[in-house]
């Protein structure tokens, strides 16, 4: 368990990534803010009672003297005595700077606590916000598949009357379209809903089964395409801790996106690799590529590239890769990507082994 997580739940917070990782970020800065004025402060104080130290060291050596105590004395004595007085104000001067450090970090650890209370109340009205409105497109997700799902049944009956005038058949088939699309909005939505709300199952699983399955699955949107699918993995025994149904939505999710931007007699490899610790699933096409200004934002929710928005490029909400992005991080992974304008998109994700 992450240190951020067990602080949360002392807390009694929800240990949401995100805003466990902001509250250390504020708390990290407001400690550092503190810190470096008491730091400051504590120079001076130092640089004053160092001042004041020796001032009062030479003041007792110049009584000693006024006062004829060392004319008495031979040159050894009076040596003896100016090398005491040294080492005493030396060791005056190490415990003013032991003490003036103790101070610092008390102050420093009783901030950073208090910090970190301090942020999580400033963070809370934020995250519950966020957690509303992430219930209310789950729960509008949801409500919107029935009279969807209802409508799309609709259009299909009507379509199949044979009597049907050609423009008013014309008209059904594009609101069918409509209506298909609006599915796909809704079940991304469901699905995204689903994994930042935490239901995601974890347990021990074998990787290559569900490969496989996305493979399957997409095998005849790729054969239309004309556009062949190679899976290399060396290894059918790799196990995850992960989530099947949310694994295989994420497989689905990177397949067909590099089906949707591949050209005709193209080809998608998909390979999987043990690693140190992790297993590395690499997705490459041979598309239309990525261009290095969209790359930083691809994972963005309702991003998508110039060159997904044009006419003719294939339908889409922008929500898939988020929802892929959000599904490795509930499985504790990273996923980084590599492409070029005209040369394809290769995605790698790492995600740690049982």
């Amino acid at each position: 368990m992450k240190i951020q997580d067990a602080v949360a739940r002392a807390f009694n917070l929800k240990p949401i990534p995100m805003f466990n990782s902001a509250r250390l970020k504020l708390t990290f800065l407001y400690t550092l803010f503190v810190v470096l004025i008491t730091a400051s402060f504590s120079g001076l104080i130092y640089r004053q009672a160092n001042g004041v130290i020796r001032q009062e060291h030479v003041r007792i050596y110049d009584r000693l003297s006024q006062q004829g105590f060392l004319g008495i004395l031979g040159a050894r004595a009076q040596e003896q005595i100016v090398n005491q007085l040294m080492a005493d104000y030396e060791e005056n001067r190490k415990k003013l700077i032991e003490r003036l450090v103790l101070i610092n970090v008390a102050i420093g650890g009783s901030f950073a606590v208090a910090s970190y209370f301090l942020a999580g109340k400033t963070l809370e009205p934020i995250q519950e916000a966020l957690e509303q409105q992430k219930r209310f497109v789950g729960d509008a997700a949801h409500e919107l598949k029935t009279p969807i799902t209802a409508l799309k049944t609709s259009l299909e009956v009507n379509l199949m009357d044979k009597g049907l005038h050609r423009k008013a058949r014309k008209i059904l088939a594009e609101n069918l379209e409509d209506v298909e699309s609006l599915g796909i909005l809704t079940n991304s939505l469901v699905k995204l809903a689903s994994v930042t709300d935490n239901k995601l199952v974890l347990k021990p699983v074998v990787l290559a089964p569900i490969v496989e399955q996305s493979v399957k699955h997409l095998k005849p949107l790729a054969a239309a395409a004309k556009i062949k699918i190679d899976v290399n993995q060396s290894d059918k025994e790799i196990k995850v801790r992960g989530d099947r149904g949310a694994l295989t939505d994420m497989f689905n999710v990177f397949i067909d996106n590099a089906i949707k931007y591949s050209g005709a007699k193209s080809k998608i490899s998909v390979e999987v690799a043990k690693g140190r610790g992790v297993v590395k699933i690499s997705i490459q096409d041979q598309g239309m590529g990525i261009a290095k200004y969209h790359q930083r934002h691809i994972f963005e929710r309702f991003y998508r590239a110039d060159s997904a928005r044009t006419k003719n490029s294939p339908g889409g909400y922008g929500l898939g890769l988020s929802v892929a992005e959000k599904i490795i991080e509930e499985h504790k992974g990273s996923v980084s990507l590599k492409s070029a304008v005209g040369r394809g998109t290769t995605f790698t994700i790492k995600l740690p082994l049982v």
